[in-house]
């Protein structure tokens, strides 16, 4: 189990809501300042583990496939995609996907994080 003492300011985190099994994704930096942690101990910490990145790819003959299944003769999808796949305009497609997958990632609950540190308190600081 990771701490998140030892953790990176910009490693990726899914924070765990109080009351359902939803969770935020944010890093480490944000996490310190929200209130999921800074209202320790009034209420207890919740679930934390990493953020495991997720990028979709797209298969250009699985998609072709998919929209010829049952609707088309038998070798469509083979004909469709060998007169498509090299085009100028699919490469730009297949390109800006990616592009676009990459900054839209989705994350995964990962590895838990053991809450090793506490918020300072106000009484600290006097």
């Amino acid at each position: 189990m990771k701490k998140l003492s030892e953790l990176s300011m910009d490693t990726m985190l899914c924070v765990g809501h109080q009351n359902d099994r939803e969770f935020d994704v944010m890093p480490k930096e944000d996490y310190l300042r929200s209130y999921q942690f800074l209202d320790y101990p009034a209420e207890p910490f919740t679930s934390v583990c990493l953020a495991d990145k997720s990028v979709l790819t797209f298969d250009l003959f699985d998609a072709i496939e998919r929209i010829g299944d049952g609707s088309s003769y038998e070798g469509w999808d083979e004909d469709v995609y060998n007169d498509i796949k090299d085009l100028p305009e699919t490469k730009a497609f297949l390109e800006k996907f990616k592009e676009v997958s990459e900054r839209n990632p989705t994350y995964w609950e990962g590895e838990a994080v053991e809450i090793d540190m506490i918020p300072e308190q106000e009484a600290a600081h006097d």
